[in-house]
């Protein structure tokens, strides 16, 4: 009997193993930079990109570092896209857009499936930018303004991963989608690469709680959130239904456009739909105009201010305290709080002491499954989200329930 149940553990182990190897399938390994010269020059002011983004994969501990190919001009990066094959390209402009605009058209026509980037330098340059030409629209996948941060080249090569990833790992692995909308370059340009170091770290920190052996951890990083990036009311309301049953959280400006026409309350809109059909849902509002955050709050949202120097930081709180990544926080029916659980022992334990309406109160709004989704325990927390506290006779059976899924 023993021996079967270790059999069956062995296999259980394996079978996770393998899904956390298919997640990720895709990646970016070979980039084409192409900037002019003068460009080029002022990049390397701050030290050369290759080094930069080095830099933050190292320091985020990622074990994957695609290879940076450099051309100075059209005529050669043409020659070197015709003749290799390319994960991706970015094309840096500075006042000139006809020429990198027209590049990136031939470039498209002749491989459509290649992303290319458009990285503006700063933002003076992309005031020049008509962002309605039909290259942007039909050439560029993704318009970025770089102002010297480095971080924004780790968060362009994981926006393409996770966008091409998206489908699969969440159909294999039950990966949880971090849905963003925002519409104004600048801001994005600024959010995504802190919505990445964040999500990337604390996802670093969960796997070190763990004791596993190193190379499971470094598997088990390819099954951090995906984020998916909205710039309207329509394509995020499309991504939303696409990606409902993954959904994780929705952090969304207040002010888009909605069927066009730039929305002032669209954020506000959005938010009325997700709680309606999803009212469990956490959900960050952010926004530069202050006033938006009593309403915000009102209507059962968090806030942080888009201009804040603390931004990182307030979105790693958020985290913590609303998506499972921080300590598990039993709490009374009220709100107040009776214990917490850094690991999944002390989570055993707690479940067994803490009173039957507390676990009550956190099973109706799946906070188990959430923060074991967290942790990466894809197989218990995917078993969990198949029940409701209603399933059950009664709370304690709740609890036996619990407790023998995390026992196993």
């Amino acid at each position: 009997m023993y021996f079967n149940e270790l059999i069956g553990n062995y296999n259980k182990e394996h079978r996770e193993r393998d899904m956390f190897h298919d997640l990720m399938r895709y990646r970016v390994n070979e980039i084409l930079l192409v900037a002019s010269l003068y460009n080029s020059f002022v990049i390397k002011q701050d030290g050369a990109l290759a080094e930069q983004i080095y830099g933050e994969f190292f320091s985020l501990n990622l074990n994957t570092v695609p290879r940076v190919t450099c051309a100075y001009t059209p005529e050669s990066a043409g020659e070197m896209f015709y003749s290799s094959n390319y994960d991706m390209v970015i094309l840096m402009a500075g006042l000139d857009f006809d020429t990198p605009l027209e590049l990136a058209a031939k470039m498209k026509a002749h491989d459509p499936n290649v992303p290319i980037l458009l990285l503006v330098m700063n933002n003076s340059s992309l005031l020049g930018l008509d962002t309605s030409r039909p290259e942007c629209k039909t050439a560029i996948d993704k318009i970025f303004v770089w102002n010297g941060y480095s971080k924004l080249f780790v968060a362009m090569i994981k926006y393409i991963e996770d966008l091409r990833n998206v489908d699969n790992d969440t159909q294999v692995g039950m990966v949880p989608v971090i849905l963003l909308i925002e519409d104004s370059i600048r801001y994005y340009s600024r959010y995504l690469p802190e919505l990445y170091s964040v999500v990337l770290n604390q996802t670093k920190i969960l796997l070190e709680e763990e004791r596993s052996v190193e190379t499971n951890k470094i598997i088990r990083m390819r099954w951090r959130p995906k984020i998916l990036l909205a710039s309207s009311y329509e394509e995020a309301l499309d991504l939303f239904k696409r990606y409902e049953p993954y959904l994780l959280t929705v952090i969304s400006d207040v002010r888009y456009p909605v069927n066009g026409v730039d929305d002032p309350e669209a954020g506000f809109k959005f938010l009325t739909e997700v709680k309606a059909r999803r009212p469990e849902t956490p959900i960050l509002l952010q926004s530069s105009e202050d006033t938006n955050r009593n309403k915000a709050y009102a209507m059962g949202a968090a806030f942080v201010d888009k201009n804040s120097n603390t931004l990182g930081h307030d979105m790693a709180v958020f985290f913590q305290t609303h998506l499972g990544f921080g300590p598990f926080v039993f709490r009374r029916p009220d709100g107040g709080e009776l214990s917490r659980a850094l690991t999944m022992d002390e989570l055993e334990t707690q479940l067994r002491t803490n009173p039957v309406d507390s676990i009550f109160y956190h099973s109706r709004k799946n906070h188990f499954s959430t923060w074991l989704m967290a942790r990466g325990e894809v197989g218990i927390a995917r078993v969990m989200r198949n029940y409701s506290a209603d399933d059950f006779d009664s709370s304690e059976a709740i609890r036996d329930y619990l407790i023998g899924s995390i026992a196993k």
